[in-house]
This record gives C-alpha cells, structure tokens and sequence, in this order.
C-alpha cells in the first residue's frame, strides 16, 4: 500500500504546477538579488560580486540541468564541455568571494584564503576530469 502511495504523489505534480513553481522560484531569486543589490549601493565592487555571483549561480544550474538531461549516447566532447563550464563557473564564483574576502585580511590571512580558493579549484578540476 505505501509504494502505491508513492506512485500516485510521485505521478500528481502536473507541468502547470512545475511551471508556477519555477516562476516563483525566479521571481524570488530576483527580488533577493534587486535587495542585496540595493542594500551594497554604496561600494560598486560589492554590487558587482552580487550581480555577478547572481548570473553564476543561474549559469551553474543551466549547466547542471543540461549536464543532467544528456543521454547515454551524447557524444564525449558535448559531456566535456559542459563538464568545464560546471568547474569554471563555481571556481569563478570562488576565486570572486577569496577576492572580496583577501581585501578585508591581514596578508598573510589573505594568503590563505586565496590558498583555499585554489584548492577547492584543484580539488574540483581533479574530481571533475581527472578522477
């Protein structure tokens, strides 16, 4: 009786209800962008962090549906592709928060922070490509 139960909620979400959903997602990320946005008016490098850590995120889940929708059959070089736009964008997103952090810092606290930054981009380029 439970997995019968599982069957009819997991076959109830209607593409209406997914559409609603991805619009109120949108709309909420936008509002959340246009506030922190606003709230950093005063120092233009911080406005750009959150309007470009905004359209890197977006970016990355683009990426990720596509990445997630490819079949068995797609050829190899499509797959890398899509795989290198998955490690640059969150390395960028990275290295772009180590930078607005590293300025804040001592240097040699800055050293670590950018030392961080790095490995996660080695960290995820070996575990993307390598491993």
């Amino acid at each position: 009786m439970a997995d019968s139960t599982r069957i009819h909620i997991a076959g109830d979400s209607s593409r209406a209800a997914r559409e609603s959903s991805d619009i109120l997602v949108a709309f909420s990320f936008l509002f959340l962008t246009a506030d922190a946005a606003c709230r950093s008016l005063n120092d233009p490098a911080m406005v750009g962090l959150v309007v470009f850590s905004c359209v890197d995120v977006v970016c990355l889940f683009c990426c990720l549906a596509r990445f997630e929708k490819l079949g068995p059959d797609t050829p190899p070089a499509k797959r890398t592709k899509l795989k290198a736009g998955i490690w640059v964008l969150p390395t960028a997103l990275s290295l772009a928060f180590g930078w607005r952090v590293a300025e804040m810092m001592p240097w040699a606290l800055a050293a670590v922070v950018w030392g961080m930054s790095l490995s996660v981009a080695l960290g995820g380029f070996y575990g993307l490509f390598l491993y």
